[in-house]
This record gives C-alpha cells, structure tokens and sequence, in this order.
C-alpha cells in the first residue's frame, strides 16, 4: 500500500493525465473542423466572409489581399488571388484602380455591386 506521499503523487498525475487528454482532444477537433472549412467551396466562403463585413466598409471598398489572408485556402494558405477576383466578378463586385499615388503604383479595391 503506497504512503500518503505517493497516493498524492499519482493523483497529480491522473489530474494531468486528463488535462492533457482534453486539450489534444480540443486541438484534435479545431484541425478537423479547420480542414472542414477549407473544403467548403470558395464562393460559399467569400459570401460569407463579405456578410460579416459591414456595409459602409464595403463602400469604401476592399484589398483583395486583404480577403486573400482572410480566406484560408485547401492547404493552409491563403486562398488563390485569381480564384478570389473570378468570383467577385461573378458576384457582381468591380475592381476600381487608384492611381492616386503614381510613384507608388496603382492601388486596386473592389467595390460591391450598385
């Protein structure tokens, strides 16, 4: 019969024993659930992603960089620019250069359907 010393002992361990257990659990669910997201389809994914942005942020228009690092592509990236832009246009948004600032390039944001 262990003493009171090695009874506490194993007791400490079974605790985290279990703490262990339910944290690769969690962690075992949040990669599962993460590759069920990037499987959903792209244009599923973009509508949701501009439903949670608000209108008056729409308006004053969106990087597509920005959506590109929002989205999480099929293999843990950022999902593919082109992808992205061929299904704005289909959702009826347009791209609208700024050439505002010459020495630094044009800028390109996208603006939601009218």
């Amino acid at each position: 019969m262990p003493n009171a010393y090695v009874r506490s002992l194993m007791e400490s361990v079974e605790i985290e024993r279990a703490r262990y257990d339910a944290q690769r659990e969690e962690q075992a669910r949040a990669a599962a659930q993460s590759t069920r997201d990037r499987l959903i389809p792209l244009s599923v994914r973009l509508s949701k992603l501009l439903s949670q942005i608000s209108g008056e942020v729409q308006a004053e228009g969106l990087c597509l960089e920005t959506l590109r690092k929002m989205l999480r592509g099929a293999k843990g990236r950022g999902a593919h620019s082109g992808a992205i832009g061929d299904e704005l246009r289909r959702m009826g948004w347009r791209r609208v250069r700024s050439w505002k600032k010459s020495e630094n390039g044009f800028r390109a944001l996208w603006f939601p359907p009218s």
